[in-house]
C-alpha cells in the first residue's frame, strides 16, 4: 500500500505542476516518457548498529540511533 501512495502521490504532485494533463492519467501506460523512478534499499546489519551501545546511557543511545535510522528511511 505505501508503494502504491507513493505512486499515486508522484503523478498527483506531476499533475498539479502541469507536467501531466488529465488525459495522460488515464493512459499513462502509454505515454513514452519516464514519470518517476523507484529506488529499492535494503538496511541488512540494522539491528547490530542499533544495539551497538555501551551500558551508560544505553536508552538514549538505543532511541537516537532508531530515530536516526527511521529518518533515514524516510527520505
Amino acid at each position: 500500500m505505501k508503494n502504491s501512495a507513493a505512486i499515486a502521490l508522484c503523478l498527483y504532485e506531476q499533475y498539479e505542476q502541469g507536467y501531466l494533463l488529465e488525459g495522460d492519467l488515464y493512459n499513462i501506460a502509454k505515454l513514452d516518457k519516464e514519470q518517476f523512478i523507484l529506488i529499492n534499499g535494503d538496511v541488512s546489519g540494522i539491528q547490530d548498529f542499533i544495539m551497538e551501545i555501551p551500558s551508560k546511557g544505553a536508552a538514549k543511545s538505543l532511541k537516537a540511533n532508531s530515530i536516526y535510522i527511521y529518518r533515514l528511511l524516510q527520505m
